[in-house]
């Protein structure tokens, strides 16, 4: 007697899962291959997708890969919030490279991480722009002011999520509105 629909439609999908885990496998190969080359953009590529699906080591791979491609533009703000998505215990493919290079970029992070009130940095965004000039500024801008907006504290990662989140939108409403007024709304909900 032969399959019925359902037990064809079965295999298939058993096949087409199988397929796209070679797919995916030749993929994260790719990526530590273009790694070990030092190709980071290219090794960025090849590993997104399969970072967002989760696959093997592509996520803590391609968050290397954005680092390394961040720091080669002196963008060590950015390198290092790439490597802190990686965890001091991990023990997976590349590691012992991976976990060295988290040392080292710590070490070029500037003044700024320490002490965002000295000369070494200082931030062209203000509390008085808007959702506009948010959105265009660089993420070493943004942090610059969240930890303004948070007095040195370490509760600038809430201000940076709560304005990212507020200014992602087409209202011309609210993206005309100060960051400072926005701010302050979120900090008196939040309490």
């Amino acid at each position: 007697m032969g399959l019925n629909y359902r037990d064809n439609l079965a295999i298939l999908d058993s096949i087409e899962d199988k397929v796209k885990i070679q797919e995916n496998d030749i993929e994260y190969k790719k990526g530590i291959e273009l790694i070990k080359n030092k190709k980071y953009s290219d090794a960025s590529l090849a590993l997104i997708l399969l970072s967002n699906e989760e696959f093997k080591d592509s996520s803590i791979l391609y968050h290397y890969a954005s680092s390394h491609e961040s720091a080669n533009e002196g963008k060590y703000i950015d390198a290092n919030f790439e490597m802190d998505v990686v965890p001091d215990s991990y023990k997976g493919i590349l590691w012992e490279e991976i976990l060295k290079y988290k040392k080292e970029i710590k070490k070029k992070m500037p003044v700024l991480e320490n002490n965002m009130h000295t000369q070494t940095y200082r931030s062209s965004l203000t509390g008085s722009d808007d959702g506009y000039t948010w959105n265009i500024s660089s993420y070493e801008e943004k942090v610059s002011l969240c930890k303004d907006l948070s007095n040195g504290r370490d509760e600038w990662q809430f201000y940076y999520d709560l304005l990212n989140t507020v200014y992602d939108t087409d209202d011309t409403y609210i993206l005309e509105q100060s960051i400072a007024s926005m701010a302050g709304m979120g900090s008196a909900m939040r309490q």
